[in-house]
């Protein structure tokens, strides 16, 4: 019971897998290393480990967020713009906004 009349085959042309295998490493490999450069660099200029994590612990959902909002509105997601999104906006204000509350008195 097939498909294709006999004697016609598909052959696959346009393989896209090793580049999503290599975008997702990519994007994995910079999770990690944006989460590890941001808790020493806030750890070494605050010297608070408290806050150090709490700014790392940001970045995971950050990029969580910014994925699920450029699914829910139907955008393409590609490294640039979950990038501008993740660590140009949301990042940058966490590690203002603990600075802020650290340099408060107690």
């Amino acid at each position: 019971m097939g498909i294709l009349p006999p004697g016609v085959r598909i052959e696959r042309i346009y393989d896209r897998s090793d580049l999503i295998k290599v975008t997702t490493e990519t994007v994995l490999h910079n999770l990690v290393f944006g989460i590890l450069l941001v808790f020493f660099v806030q750890w070494i200029f605050l010297g608070d480990l408290r806050s150090a994590i709490i700014v790392a612990a940001t970045i995971p959902f950050a990029l969580f967020f910014a994925i699920g909002i450029l699914v829910l509105r139907g955008e393409y997601a590609n490294l640039l713009s979950v990038g501008a999104i993740d660590f140009g906006l949301i990042v940058d204000a966490t590690v203002i906004m603990v600075e802020n509350i650290f340099r408060q008195p107690r």
